[in-house]
């Protein structure tokens, strides 16, 4: 039950930071709110929450706290304490998303064995996790042990072991050889590149409804005596980004284009969102081009959201239906806007 439940007025709290305020246009949002007879204000977390409460729910991007508290940074250890301390003392509050729940993606090797998991409990689909394994060591004859041990193949892409919180997460290289390891930036986590023919596709998630978009991705590589290449994720995967990784030439597409399936991809984002308790995600597949199988490269919370169109009404209805509020258009909605096609497909 709300907190307000014997009042028309629901009270939201929100905090994000104000490089992601501007981002998303917050500011419509809060005017949506208060259009329709909500109360909303910016938690100040260096303060008591129950002096600024009570809230019927908290919406948040509290990634950078979490990644300073986990660093050990005192004033985010304050932030996030104060912060769940009012969630335990007010369980009733709607939490969008718990940091609990949240934190679970936080540990690259934990999200992708959670992930794994999820693929292995059903043998049928076509989903999997590239091989992957930890790099602790400076010695390189102890990476390649460890390397061989999981039987990952190059060319293969180290990325930073924690997946949030920094512009540090999205620096990435990707090894040819094993006389690349010397590049590797340790720790890291290790894992076998997979050619997808240059396309990912990333699902956005906004409660019940799920947005498919097709971004431009790193071109068909293989294993041999190449330099280490050094590079941002997001660099590649922007909209409309420009970058040598994703040039390929036709003569390279030595296996053809595969359309995805919605259905699968349908499917997959309701057992990632089931299985992390989550409502606001997106997920990055890509497709292996040999065998058509779907990769899960990445899970991001309360990404940027920037291809769903009206969004912010999007996270509007999803604010309402949290609070038990009547949501025109309710059903469960998969959305593909993959070469600027809209495809509707509505199931109960």
């Amino acid at each position: 039950m709300s907190l307000l439940l014997g009042s028309k007025v629901r009270r939201i709290g929100y905090w994000m930071t104000e490089k992601k305020i501007r981002k998303l246009d917050f500011e419509e949002f809060e005017e949506i709110c208060r259009n329709a007879g909500m109360e909303i204000l910016k938690l100040d977390l260096d303060r008591s929450l129950d002096e600024q409460g009570p809230f019927d729910v908290i919406l948040h991007k509290l990634t950078d706290q979490i990644a300073r508290s986990e660093e050990g940074c005192q004033v985010a250890q304050q932030q996030i304490k104060r912060f769940q301390e009012y969630v335990t003392r007010y369980p009733h509050t709607v939490i969008v998303d718990p940091i609990e729940n949240v934190m679970q993606l936080f540990d690259r090797y934990q999200q992708y064995g959670h992930i794994q998991h999820l693929c292995l409990e059903d043998k049928k689909a076509s989903f999997f996790v590239p091989t992957f394994v930890e790099l602790h060591s400076i010695n390189i004859e102890s990476n390649k042990r460890a390397i061989e041990t999981v039987g990952l193949q190059y060319p293969i892409v180290c990325k930073p072991m924690v997946s949030h919180g920094s512009s540090q997460c999205h620096d990435m290289t990707i090894i040819f050889g094993e006389s690349g390891l010397k590049d590797a930036d340790i720790p890291c986590l290790a894992q076998t590149f997979v050619n997808h023919n240059a396309k990912l596709y990333k699902i956005f998630v906004v409660g019940s409804k799920y947005y498919i978009v097709e971004r431009p991705s790193i071109k068909n590589l293989h294993a041999g005596d190449f330099p280490t290449v050094f590079f941002n994720s997001n660099d590649v995967s922007k909209p409309n980004a420009s970058s040598f990784l994703t040039q390929v030439r036709d003569s390279e597409l030595v296996f053809p284009l595969i359309t995805p399936d919605l259905s699968k991809l349908r499917t997959l984002a309701e057992k990632i969102q089931e299985r992390f308790g989550l409502d606001l995600l997106g997920i990055d597949v890509i497709i292996e081009n040999r065998t058509g199988h779907y990769a899960i490269i990445d899970i991001n919370t309360f990404p940027g959201f920037e291809d769903v169109p009206d969004f912010l009404r999007v996270l509007f209805n999803l604010i309402r239906q949290k609070l038990g509020l009547v949501v025109e258009n309710n059903k469960t909605v998969i959305s593909s806007l993959i070469s600027d096609r809209l495809d509707e497909t509505n199931h109960h």
